[in-house]
């Protein structure tokens, strides 16, 4: 299906992800061109002078190196995210690595690559752009042209009057607790030709749901690959169907962006089980002792041979003779290091070569395939087609990222909530276009190839509520075992804490303290005035509950950031609304940060934002913010009302040193 129409679609899409791509970098090359390296590891992108030391290889051969530091470590660089490592410019020599561990004075890098002496002393480290993505995003556009694939079929499809439900019954569902509406999505998904798609609202059993349906697909003896667009979901996905032991589930992905808990399903320990792994150990181990044994010799670096070719130091070398004034002994040295580069080259074309058949033996012999959206379109995977594609969260991803895994599948499986949050976009000019994803595209067109999960799993009914009128249609029913459930705490002092209220709205508003700022060299904001409400509250709340059942959620990164500066207990979450997606905590604390005179909201205006906030909560809900400002946007305007009928507001006036609060 080479036409016309197929041929502008991917035009269109690689214009629009060229314009991010390009964004994307250019906001990570203009920040490290435009600030100092001492700015940047104020903002915890960077970190200098630190010294490392080779702590050998992990799983899959990648080389460690550990970097430590006098002091402790403040950054913002997490576990998983990739870096550039250098000696003074990151955008002119800097080498790319994945950090697999972070302590208080230390951080683990692994490598890919060769590694050069320099890597060890005094480097610096900076938070760096994955292009990795964006390059398998425009192959899975090109595949898009040359493959037939469903999803070339269902989304140029005009109509889908010829594609039908046929009900077929399913002899056994492996997860006997599954709810009626869980069941009645995987007995549709599975009969269902072309595409199916599975909304799952906040704590609906998503999840849950898609294992099922995986198992009963495995169950057919389809060859299965499941995606996602965070490495958290796949291998939330994977947790769930490592339960069942008659499945061959592998996980793709680097070692470092894996749940520790699910290391054994990674395609790197699955190769250590193979008869072929003692030879790769061997030449592995081979090559550190070449390159180890090359550092005796000398590099022939123009400085040392003087104009000599590499050939013509192999040649006097052999006679053993001088030549433009270079002793004998240093031509010997230069050709030695020449012909143990030239071997150790040969080992490692040999390497990958052992490296790739083992991993297609394990990709070959597993009945699922979990991975990235992105990691799909590996070289590891290349060659390979599926029966089914199922791709979780697919609401929130890209939809050429959806591509990457789709292309190659007989059938299709949507799984995510587009009321939740969209895909990250940060070029302008084509956010109205990559904002508006597979999964929206295929749930309007085919929304009879569509089930709602219906029961909820995580909230009170007084936090589902809201979201339930204002989101989800009233389709929502909480499960008898969370509609009423609460937090054990009765609290003299602040009444908002006890357990009977359920959600509280602390309003600022009259406050003389409370108005927003924005820092210096920040497009974010920060309300110190906010922030010093939750920690008071936190300890108050640590008398009563565990800190890690607390979650803070604040739209704003810059107010994570002054309330993680705050906070000095380790168990006690602080994220953005973005952060949080996906995640859950008994008690969640909201801190909206705007407050001004225009009453101006900004990015706040995003409702689906607010969903999130608020659907974090399971047994109890603290919103702290100025009710003058916020409810110039219609959503909170009808939370506040939302509230005053179904929870508490207190109001916080004057000046509040002792943090006085009344209820109105």
């Amino acid at each position: 299906m080479k036409s016309e129409i197929v041929l502008n679609y991917v035009n269109h899409m690689k214009k629009f992800l060229h314009m991010e791509r390009k964004a994307e970098i250019n906001l990570m090359i203009d920040e490290i061109k435009e600030l100092s390296a001492n700015q940047r590891q104020e903002k915890g992108r960077t970190l200098l002078n630190l010294k490392g030391k080779y702590e050998g290889r992990e799983i899959g051969g990648f080389s460690l190196i550990k970097y430590g530091s006098k002091n402790e470590i403040k950054t913002n660089i997490s576990v998983g995210d990739v870096v550039l490592i250098s000696k003074k410019d990151p955008l002119q020599n800097g080498i790319e690595g994945t950090v697999i561990e972070k302590g208080n004075k230390y951080i683990t890098i692994s490598f890919s690559n060769n590694l050069p002496e320099w890597l060890l002393e005094n480097v610096r480290i900076d938070l760096y752009v994955n292009d990795v993505t964006f390059k398998r995003m425009a192959e899975a556009l090109d595949k898009f042209i040359e493959f037939d694939s469903v999803v070339k079929k269902v989304l140029f499809k005009s109509n889908n009057c010829d594609e039908i439900i046929e009900d077929i019954m399913i002899e056994k569902f492996e997860d006997e607790k599954l709810n009626d509406y869980q069941k009645d999505a995987v007995r549709k998904a599975v009969n269902t030709e072309g595409v199916y798609i599975i909304h799952g609202p906040p704590g609906t059993g998503k999840t849950r749901t898609l294992t099922e349906i995986i198992v009963q697909f495995s169950k057919q003896n389809k060859k299965i690959l499941v995606t996602a667009d965070s490495n958290v979901a796949a291998d939330n996905i994977l947790e769930n169907l490592s339960m069942y032991n008659f499945l061959n589930v592998v996980r793709l992905g680097h070692p470092a962006r894996v749940n520790k808990k699910i290391l054994d399903n990674t395609i790197y320990k699955k190769v250590e089980n193979l008869k072929i792994f003692g030879q790769i150990e061997a030449l592995r181990e081979e090559i550190d002792y070449l390159i180890n044994e090359r550092k005796s010799y000398k590099k022939p670096s123009p400085a040392y041979r003087r104009g000599l070719s590499f050939n013509e130091i192999k040649k006097y070398s052999k006679k053993s003779s001088k030549k433009r004034g270079l002793d004998s002994k240093i031509i010997k040295s230069m050709a030695n290091w020449l012909d143990l580069t030239e071997t150790i080259k040969i080992y490692y074309t040999e390497l990958r070569h052992l490296e790739e058949f083992a991993f297609k033996t394990v990709v070959e012999n597993s009945d699922v395939i979990v991975t990235t959206n992105s990691t799909s379109g590996s070289e590891i995977l290349e060659d390979y087609f599926y029966d089914v594609c199922v791709i979780d969260e697919s609401s929130q991803a890209l939809e050429a990222a959806s591509l990457i895994p789709a292309v190659r599948a007989k059938k299709l499986i949507l799984a995510g909530d587009n009321k939740q949050l969209p895909p990250t976009i940060l070029c302008k000019e084509a956010e109205n276009e990559l904002s508006v994803t597979l999964f929206d595209k295929l749930i309007e067109k085919f929304p009879n190839k569509t089930s709602l999960l219906r029961y909820q799993y995580r909230m009170n009914d007084k936090i589902m509520n809201f979201s339930n009128k204002y989101f989800y249609n009233d389709k929502l029913i909480s499960d008898e075992t969370v509609k009423n459930e609460k937090i054990n705490i009765s609290d003299e002092t602040y009444d908002f804490l006890n357990g009977e209220n359920i959600i509280s709205f602390i309003d600022t508003s009259k406050s003389l303290d409370n108005y927003e700022i924005i820092k210096e060299g920040s497009k974010s904001k920060l309300n110190i005035f906010e922030a010093e409400i939750i920690i008071k509250i936190i300890e108050k709340l640590k008398n009563y509950v565990s800190l890690e059942n607390i979650g803070i959620i604040t739209p704003y990164l810059d107010q994570v950031k002054y309330l993680r500066e705050k906070n000095s207990y380790e168990d006690l979450e602080i994220n953005t609304v973005d952060g949080f997606q996906g995640r859950e905590k008994e008690i969640i604390i909201i801190s909206f940060v705007r407050s001004n005179e225009e009453k101006e909201i900004g990015f706040l205006k995003d409702e689906r934002r607010l969903n999130v906030s608020l659907t974090r909560a399971k047994k109890k809900l603290i919103i702290i913010g100025n009710s003058s400002t916020l409810i110039s946007g219609l959503m909170y305007k009808n939370l506040y009302n939302y509230i005053k009928e179904n929870g508490k507001i207190y109001s916080m006036e004057g000046k509040n040193e002792n943090f006085e609060i009344s209820f109105f």
